[in-house]
C-alpha cells in the first residue's frame, strides 16, 4: 500500500518505464497524445512514479512521458508514491482500466503478481476487483503466445484463442496461417446446413450453437464436436498436408478424409470393419495419397501380393523400389490388367515373392483372396458359434451377422435374437448383406419396442413408437414431437416414409428429412471413429 505521496518535477532522464505495463496505444492514438501535450505545453496530469535504486520507475503515465520526451521536454511533473511491486502492478492496472490492454502482457503481469505474492487466482481477482474469467482469459493468451511466439495473438478474440488451444498441434498453426476464421473450421456443406438450422450466418457469435448442431446432425458420435474431428485428422499423421489458406484448409482436409476412407474400407477392412495394423499399412498406402482413383484401385489388387497368409510379405522399402521403377511405364487410366505400370508391379512383386520362397510359381492375382476377407474368414472360423457355421447362408452374410453389434442391447439377448433369425432365415441364395442386416434391425426393433411398452408410461410412449416405426398419430402430440426432433436422427429413410404417411408432408417432417439426409456421408466417416478409439 502507498505510504507517502509527493508531487514535484523530475528530469526525464531519471525516469524509466516499468517492465510489465500491459497498456498500449496505437501510433495514431500516440500522435494525438503528443499533439495535445504540445498544445498545452505541459502534461495533462502528473506521471505516477516510485523510487527504486536512485531512479524513478513509472507506475502510470508512460505514454505521456514518452510523448514529452519526443517533444524535447527536459522534466515532467510527477507524483511519487512508496509502494511494493505487487501494489505498483495493481495500480498500473487500475489506473488504466479505460485504456487498451495487450492481453499477453496482461497475462504476464498477472502471472508475475501471483508468483511474487503467492496469491491464488481468486485472491488476485479480488485484489484487482475483476472477475476470475478476466485473469483466466489473459492466461489463455499467454499460453497461446508460448506455443507460437512469433504470432500476434493479441489481435485475436478470446473465442479464436480458445479454439487455437483446443486444436491439435500442426493443425492449430495451419488454421492460424489460414486466417483463424471460424468458417474455415467447417466444410461448405457443413456451413450451408448449419446456416439452414441457425436461420442466420455462421459467425463467431453463433459458433457455439453451430457446434451443438454439428454434434447432433453431423458427428458420427454425439459427444464429438468439430474440433474433435480435426483431432482425428491429426491422429491420421497427415495433418502436415493441410494447406494453410482459407480456400485450401477444408479442401485438403477433405482429401485426407477421402484417402483415409479409401484406406480404411478398401484396403484394411473391406466391406466390414476388420482391423489391420494401421501404422504398418500406411507405409504402403501413403504412396497413393493425392493420386487418381484408378491408381488406388490398382493398389488394392497389388495388396493381395503384399499382405497374405496373415502377414506382410513385402517390406515397405521393397515396395517403394518396385513402385519407383514402375513409373517409367506410365500410369494410364483404365482397368488394372490394361495398365502397363500395374502389369510391371504385379510381375515384379511375384518375382520377389518367388525369390523369397513365399511362392513356388506365379499366381493369378485375381484369384487370391482379399487380405481383409482372409482376416475375416480366419476370425470367423475361430469365434463364430455353431449355429452360424452350420447355416446355409453365404460366408459374407454370416461374417456380417457375426460382427453386427448394435448399441443399447444386452449381449445375451442379441445372441438369442441372432440365433432365432439365422435358424428361420433359410438359404437365401440371392440375399444382400444390407437387406439381411436391415431385417435383423427390424427384429431387434420389435423386441425393443415391446420392452419400451412394458417399461414406459403412456405419456412417454410416443418417442418409442416413432423410433421403432410403429407410429400412430395422436391429437395434441405435435409439440412433443418437436421436442424429440433431435433424437430422431437414427431413423432410416424407410421409417421416415412411414412417418410422412401418418403425419403428412409437413414443415416438421420436411426438416426431419433434411436432417436425416445429412447423414449420407456417415459411413465414410466411420474410419474417424476407429482412429479416435485406437491406441496408435
Amino acid at each position: 500500500m502507498a505510504k507517502e505521496r509527493l508531487n514535484r518535477s523530475i528530469e526525464i532522464k531519471k525516469i524509466k518505464p516499468n517492465d510489465y505495463n500491459p497498456n498500449e496505444m496505437t501510433r495514431k492514438e500516440f500522435n494525438e497524445c503528443k499533439r495535445e501535450i504540445k498544445h498545452l505545453n505541459k502534461l495533462p496530469k502528473p506521471v505516477i512514479v516510485r523510487p527504486i535504486d536512485g531512479e524513478f520507475v513509472i507506475v502510470d503515465g508512460e505514454h505521456n512521458w514518452r510523448a514529452a520526451k519526443e517533444l524535447g521536454f527536459t522534466e515532467v511533473p510527477c507524483e511519487i508514491i512508496q509502494v511494493d511491486d505487487a501494489e505498483a502492478m495493481r495500480q498500473t492496472y487500475k489506473r488504466n482500466r479505460h485504456g487498451t490492454f495487450n492481453r499477453i502482457k496482461l497475462g504476464k503481469m498477472f502471472e508475475r503478481v501471483m508468483k511474487e505474492t503467492d496469491w491464488s487466482l481468486r485472491k488476485t481477482a479480488k485484489e484487482y476487483d475483476i472477475s476470475d474469467g478476466t485473469i483466466r482469459n489473459a492466461f489463455l493468451y499467454l499460453k497461446a503466445k508460448e506455443l507460437r511466439n512469433s504470432y500476434a495473438f493479441e489481435d485475436l478474440t478470446i473465442r479464436q484463442i480458445r479454439i487455437y488451444l483446443d486444436l491439435a498441434p500442426v493443425i492449430r498453426d495451419k488454421w492460424l496461417d489460414a486466417g483463424a476464421g471460424i468458417r474455415t473450421l467447417f466444410s461448405k456443406g457443413e456451413i450451408d446446413f448449419s446456416e439452414h438450422l441457425l436461420g442466420r450466418k455462421l459467425t463467431e457469435s453463433t459458433f457455439e450453437e453451430a457446434e451443438r448442431n454439428y454434434k447432433n446432425y453431423h458427428s458420427f458420435q454425439k459427444d464429438l464436436d468439430i474440433l474433435d474431428r480435426l483431432k482425428a485428422i491429426h491422429k491420421t499423421g497427415l495433418s502436415d498436408k493441410i494447406k494453410a489458406t482459407p480456400e485450401g484448409f477444408q479442401k485438403t482436409i477433405k482429401e485426407i478424409e477421402d484417402f483415409c476412407s479409401w484406406e480404411h474400407w478398401k484396403v484394411a477392412y473391406g466391406p466390414l470393419p476388420r482391423p489391420m495394423t494401421g501404422k504398418m499399412l500406411r507405409k504402403y498406402t501413403i504412396h497413393y495419397y493425392g493420386v487418381p482413383s484408378f491408381m488406388r484401385s490398382n493398389f488394392v489388387e497389388l495388396f493381395k501380393l503384399i499382405y497374405f497368409e496373415g502377414k506382410f510379405q513385402i517390406t515397405p522399402e521393397e515396395f517403394e523400389t518396385i513402385l519407383k521403377d514402375s513409373k517409367k511405364f506410365g500410369c494410364e487410366p483404365g482397368y488394372a490388367y490394361q495398365n502397363p505400370q500395374y502389369k510391371y508391379m504385379k510381375d515384379a512383386l511375384q518375382v520377389l515373392l518367388i525369390e523369397k520362397g513365399v511362392l513356388n510359381e506365379p499366381v493369378d492375382i485375381e484369384s487370391l483372396p482379399n487380405p481383409a476377407e482372409e482376416l475375416a474368414r480366419l476370425k470367423f472360423e475361430k469365434t463364430a458359434p455353431d449355429y452360424l457355421k452350420s447355416s446355409a447362408l453365404s460366408t459374407d452374410i454370416k461374417i456380417g451377422i457375426l460382427e453386427y453389434k448394435p448399441n443399447d442391447i444386452d449381449n445375451d439377448l442379441l445372441e438369442k435374437l441372432k440365433k432365432n433369425f439365422v435358424e428361420t432365415c433359410g438359404e437365401r441364395k440371392w440375399a444382400d448383406l444390407k437387406d439381411i442386416l436391415k431385417e435383423l434391425d427390424e427384429l431387434i426393433a420389435v423386441n425393443q419396442v415391446n420392452k419400451e411398452y412394458e417399461s414406459k408410461t403412456e405419456e412417454d410412449l410416443t418417442l418409442s413408437i416413432i423410433k421403432f416405426s410403429n407410429l400412430y398419430k395422436k391429437e395434441g402430440e405435435q409439440k412433443k414431437l418437436d421436442s424429440f426432433k433431435s433424437k430422431l436422427l437414427r431413423l432410416t429413410k424407410k421409417e421416415l416414409h412411414r412417418i410422412e404417411d401418418m403425419m403428412g408432408y409437413t414443415d416438421w417432417t420436411k426438416s426431419l428429412r433434411s436432417a436425416i439426409g445429412s447423414r449420407e456421408a456417415k459411413r465414410d466417416d466411420y474410419w474417424l471413429k476407429m482412429i479416435m478409439e485406437s491406441e496408435d
